[in-house]
């Protein structure tokens, strides 16, 4: 059998005998502040960090994005007038989501919800595999924003770009 000898660290023993500095700091600490208290007559009494205060419930109104919903559709369909005027797409029909998604960088998803919107108010008639044309005149698409059946939910988020018309377009 082997003897295993161990030679101890010269520090080891230092830091058995001396307090780790966090203990003298605090000790120091405590002495200075007992020493500014000395004087006075109140105890040293510590605060809560919050105050409670109790607040009633109050019911949330539910948001209302009709307004939203409306605003959107409005300028999609706006953006379709232009594209069709700018663009020599065939009178009564609206662009397609490719030219869509080049002109606003936004996906088909986000332009097959609004003409879902549209189709089930009777403004749109999507033909499969063929697009999708208006159903009612220019003066009427506008009239007809109100009466839609909006979903009760947020709109998806993205930006119809605002053309002017000196805008280029990509062919």
């Amino acid at each position: 059998m082997r003897a295993v000898y161990t030679v101890a660290r010269p520090d080891a023993t230092a830091e058995r005998l001396l307090f780790s500095m966090d203990w003298l700091l605090a000790f120091f600490a405590g002495i200075g502040i007992g020493w500014l208290l000395h004087e006075s007559n109140k105890p040293l009494a510590l605060r809560r960090a919050y105050r409670f205060e109790y607040r009633p419930p109050v019911a949330i109104a539910p948001i209302d994005h009709i307004s939203q919903w409306q605003m959107w559709t409005h300028r999609y369909i706006c953006l379709a007038e232009v594209l069709e005027h700018e663009r020599g797409t065939r009178p009564g029909w609206l662009p397609s989501y490719t030219l869509l998604r080049r002109v606003t960088g936004q996906t088909w998803r986000c332009f097959s919800v609004y003409n879902e919107i549209l189709e089930s108010g009777g403004i749109l008639e999507i033909v499969e595999r063929g697009g999708t044309r208006w159903r009612v005149g220019r003066a009427h698409r506008r009239a007809c924003l109100t009466a839609l059946p909006y979903p009760t939910g947020r709109p998806p988020r993205f930006d119809f770009a605002r053309l002017q018309s000196n805008s280029v377009i990509p062919r």
